[in-house]
């Protein structure tokens, strides 16, 4: 129980971009909708190595790491900057927009996180997965680096973590195999129009992603969080879908693409 509680705490410094910076690594592996494996992989940024100097003694550009940062603080004080009431309506687009495409039509199980601070809220979307029959499944840390998916039994197969956080208790949750989810909404602080997200920086949703094999993989985001670069390390997974209150970015083997909607 002490090793949950402390994991839990861990989780939550993630979160709030207190917690341990673990991505310090290379190129980033492109991952698409669907099985992942050979012929799913791409590489997008720079390795410490291409961003020596020709004598290779001096880095040219900042690290990867730094750059990750910067962006993601550029998307938090852009989300921030929204009043809650925005916040408010755009998160109901968003939501809207996801409930409206194919990937949750198709989906049985559906993975979905509660927002914290500015987060895009899936207050809507819950409701409607629900009613839809769809199981719903939300992460819980259970280590460093470490995350599993919880489907809650009921309403009172909650409780509130470090800071707040409302968390799914174990000993009230069915556990799910990633390879049984079918689609999952990732939290975002910062993305671009190629499909790379910045998280708070734990590598925690990266790290258990990589195991979704059947799962689409999206994130959403407000559309002032966008980017013109997010860097990427190895372990980041690019989205297979990007949903904003004003477009979905959509990935493919050819490229990315964006589409405006109307809900």
């Amino acid at each position: 129980m002490r090793e949950l509680f402390m994991s839990a705490a861990r989780y939550s410094l993630w979160r709030f971009g207190c917690g341990p910076r673990e991505n310090l690594y290379g190129d980033s592996v492109r991952f698409g909708c669907g099985p992942r494996g050979v012929g799913r992989v791409g590489f997008v940024g720079k390795s410490a190595e291409d961003a020596k100097s020709p004598g290779g003694k001096a880095p040219m550009m900042k690290s990867i790491e730094d750059q990750k940062r910067g962006a993601r603080m550029r998307g938090i004080t852009a989300r921030d900057s929204l009043t809650a009431e925005v916040r408010e309506e755009l998160s109901e687009r968003i939501s809207r927009a996801i409930m409206a495409s194919e990937e949750y039509k198709r989906a049985k199980v559906i993975m979905l996180y509660k927002a914290v601070k500015g987060e895009v809220k899936l207050d809507v979307l819950e409701e409607r997965a629900a009613a839809d029959g769809k199981k719903l499944a939300y992460p819980l840390c259970v280590g460093r680096g470490k995350m599993i998916a919880l489907s809650p039994a009921s309403d009172e197969s909650w409780i509130s973590g470090t800071y707040g956080i409302t968390e799914p208790a174990a000993e009230k949750s069915e556990s799910v195999r990633p390879e049984d989810i079918d689609m999952i909404i990732c939290p975002c602080t910062a993305f671009d129009e190629q499909g790379r997200r910045a998280g708070m920086g734990g590598g925690y949703y990266d790290r258990f992603l990589t195991s979704c094999s059947g799962a689409c993989i999206a994130a959403a985001a407000f559309e002032v969080q966008k980017a013109d670069e997010v860097p990427a390390a190895e372990l980041d997974v690019v989205m297979d879908k990007i949903f904003t209150e004003k477009k979905i970015y959509s990935g493919a083997f050819s490229g990315w693409s964006s589409e405006k909607f109307d809900v």
